[in-house]
């Protein structure tokens, strides 16, 4: 299934948020975009709503960041866009990850995706201009 939401701006995310942590249970949500286009922004939106207090930053360079909400929930981030094979992949232990029952949200995720045995959904957001994104999601 496919659902598109055109023209985006950053007050309105909710609508998103809404779809897919609320109408869908899946727990595995892949991020593409080109650099700078607002995955990371996305996240912490996802992650506000998720009612996570800390204070949410890319891990670019810790390749994973680990959030705990207000209910207990865990959510991992991931930032793979350094991480150059599956083999590397692998040796992070990241598809353990994936097989919890936890959310993992996953930025640059094209080395990952065939290793991916669970339900998952894929964020793709495209740039208008500096202000709008356009995003399809696919849900699998």
């Amino acid at each position: 299934m496919i659902k598109n939401f055109r023209s985006v701006s950053l007050d309105q995310f909710y609508p998103i948020y809404e779809y897919i942590f609320i109408r869908n249970k899946h727990k595995i949500i892949l991020f593409n975009g080109e650099i700078g286009v607002g995955k990371t922004t996305l996240i912490k939106f996802f992650l506000k709503m998720l009612e996570v207090k800390e204070t949410v930053v890319s891990p670019t360079f810790s390749i994973i960041n680990e959030y705990k909400s207000n209910d207990g929930r865990i959510i991992n981030h991931f930032d793979l866009f350094r991480v150059k094979s599956q083999n590397e992949i692998q040796n992070l232990g990241i598809t353990e990850y994936l097989e919890s029952s936890n959310y993992c949200l996953i930025e640059w995720p094209s080395l990952l995706i065939d290793l991916i045995d669970e339900e998952y959904i894929i964020i793709n957001i495209y740039r208008n201009n500096e202000i709008e994104r356009d995003l399809e999601i696919l849900i699998n």
